[in-house]
């Protein structure tokens, strides 16, 4: 997950410093993979969590504050991206 988001921050970095809107939205499919991710993860420590002894509960609890953390910058990247795409398309 982490190196989705770097790779994220870094194709809309490049992005604006191009001009590139077909990068910039290619951000968006990145963000929709974090997002998966983390559901993925969420579900997992849902289903996983009664079964779990405490030691090993918190750390997973620790993943998935984490785990949310990193979706939130990946969505955070992907509003650059849209600021980016009307900026060169004036469009929504």
């Amino acid at each position: 997950m982490l190196s989705l988001v770097i790779r994220q921050l870094e194709d809309v970095l490049t992005a604006i410093k191009n001009n590139d809107l077909l990068l910039a939205r290619k951000v968006f499919v990145k963000d929709e993979e974090i997002d998966t991710l983390y559901e993925d993860l969420y579900d997992d420590f849902l289903n996983n969590a009664p079964n779990c002894p405490n030691r090993e509960f918190s750390r997973k609890a620790y993943i998935l504050a984490l785990a949310r953390h990193l979706e939130r910058a990946g969505d955070h990247i992907a509003n650059v991206a849209e600021y980016l795409c009307f900026m060169l398309t004036g469009e929504r």
